[in-house]
């Protein structure tokens, strides 16, 4: 209850994050996601006897943050983001094309809103439902990965017109598709880092744990998206005139605003892919921390058999 009521409190002493409020830390700090504290805090006191550690990002996003924890720790630390396989982007895939990529292919350049909640991230039918119906009032053209609702949604949206509704798709793929003009998201970590990678900007809705400080990062400091949903933890519905009417100014490829923040998202995705760059001359944060921690091991491994 202390934290609960101290969630208005304002933190300003933590090396390499701005200052801001309790609430916009993760879930498990304050509101319903306080019963998860103990657990959560259960892995911190062991790091300083790692022997190493890897942080999934890329260094030059957050590099006051990466700098404090190496003045903090003795131990080495290696900023291996993206980490996803963002090679396949470059293989050439000759298999049939998924439908919803045929559906892309029709569509005009940054002109379709990707929306996606994630893989196990609960959001009410109720609130589905106002979503569906404010992505109908916005006119404006999206794929929503809906999972199991991908039925009942298909039925509210139809499909093949403004809107079309799967079950899954190559995430990846989708994002990096030049008729994606944006992505309503959680803001689940690896979904953030493919839409920086991808350059795409962000309409957030942060439901829990760490989703808040994502979408913080991507609204506050990086000045690529809107936030759509009140903080993580917040269980108000957003109701479809609010979701209808950002959709279509979020979308507005003509407005001042949105080209300033699509400028904004290519600058992040410049570098992410400098991060992955193998040049021998100039290789990315990506490759030399990762090199680096292969290196690392393979030293462990020769000194254990010696």
């Amino acid at each position: 209850m202390l934290l609960l009521a101290m969630a208005d409190v304002r933190v300003d002493y933590i090396p390499g994050v701005s200052p801001r409020p309790l609430s916009a830390f993760p879930t498990v700090m304050h509101g319903k996601g306080v019963e998860l504290l103990e657990y959560s805090l259960a892995p911190f006191p062991s790091v300083p006897k790692c022997q190493c550690l890897l942080l999934s990002t890329v260094y030059n996003l957050e590099p006051l943050v990466v700098d404090s924890l190496k003045s903090e720790l003795q131990c080495p630390i290696y900023t291996v983001g993206p980490s996803f396989p963002h090679g396949r982007l470059k293989q050439n895939d000759d298999q049939v094309e998924d439908d919803y990529l045929a559906w892309l292919d029709k569509q005009i350049k940054k002109s379709v809103l990707y929306v996606s909640f994630g893989s196990f991230c609960s959001i009410s039918d109720e609130q589905m439902d106002e979503i569906a119906a404010g992505l109908l009032q916005s006119g404006a053209k999206f794929i929503w990965v809906a999972r199991a609702d991908a039925p009942r949604l298909c039925e509210t949206c139809g499909s093949g017109g403004d809107g079309l509704v799967v079950p899954w798709c190559d995430q990846l793929r989708v994002l990096a598709h030049e008729a994606i003009g944006g992505f309503l998201t959680h803001c689940g970590w690896s979904s953030t880092q493919e839409g920086m990678f991808t350059g795409v900007t962000f309409l957030t809705f942060p439901i829990l744990m760490d989703q808040e400080v994502n979408s913080r990062l991507m609204v506050e400091d990086f000045k690529v998206g809107w936030r759509l949903k009140g903080p993580a933890g917040d269980d108000g519905v957003v109701k479809r005139d609010e979701i209808g009417g950002m959709v279509r100014r979020f979308m507005d490829g003509e407005s001042k605003e949105v080209k300033e923040m699509r400028l904004r998202a290519e600058e992040l995705r410049q570098c992410c892919l400098q991060a992955v760059d193998t040049d021998e001359a100039a290789a990315g944060s990506h490759e030399v921390n990762f090199r680096g921690f292969v290196d690392f091991i393979l030293s462990c491994s020769d000194k254990t058999s010696t």
